[in-house]
């Protein structure tokens, strides 16, 4: 069996997170691409009919689309990029989406770059999330993170693909 190396599985995921990033911006350089509203199909009368609180956001998000929000705890068990910047975010997703593993790699720390602005983050290590911005036709979402007992204003920088939430953040009650 054929295994891709880690930098090639990176270019992937690179690659998808790239293109949603893409939807999320809304007057950028780059084309955006907003999928199409579907009609879904009307259940018969009688039938149940759920709908998740925290994805009713309309009739474009599908019924598994997991948007963790401020305070929730999340895990990426995927491990995904996560960067200093928005910016560096995104420099790296459209790096890794051009090919340019050169330039992509110059991005990641490692320890012959310790002072490079993106990393992988581990897939167990659990995180707060600060602030979570969606677009309503997206399928990701711009997250600001923090380590789980970290007190700080300022995060890191991820998109919500691939997030489990692990420990929803307490809602209020009306």
């Amino acid at each position: 069996m054929n295994r891709l190396s880690p930098i090639h599985w990176l270019g992937v995921v690179v690659g998808a997170l790239s293109l949603a990033l893409l939807m999320l911006n809304d007057n950028g350089p780059f084309p955006i691409f907003k999928p199409r509203l579907v009609e879904a199909p009307v259940a018969p009368p009688g039938a149940a009919n759920h709908v998740s609180e925290r994805n009713a956001a309309g009739p474009a998000a599908p019924a598994d689309l997991i948007r963790p929000r401020t305070e929730d705890i999340v895990v990426f068990r995927n491990s995904s990029i996560v960067c200093l910047t928005m910016d560096d975010l995104h420099r790296a997703l459209i790096s890794g989406a051009g090919g340019e593993t050169t330039k992509l790699r110059a991005m990641m720390m490692d320890s012959s770059n310790p002072n490079a602005p993106c990393w992988m983050i581990d897939p167990t290590r659990r995180v707060k999330v600060l602030s979570a911005t969606y677009q309503p036709e997206a399928i990701a979402g711009l997250l600001e993170i923090v380590g789980e007992h970290t007190k700080s204003a300022h995060g890191a920088w991820v998109l919500s693909l691939g997030a489990e939430i692990v420990v929803p953040a307490p809602r209020e009650t009306k």
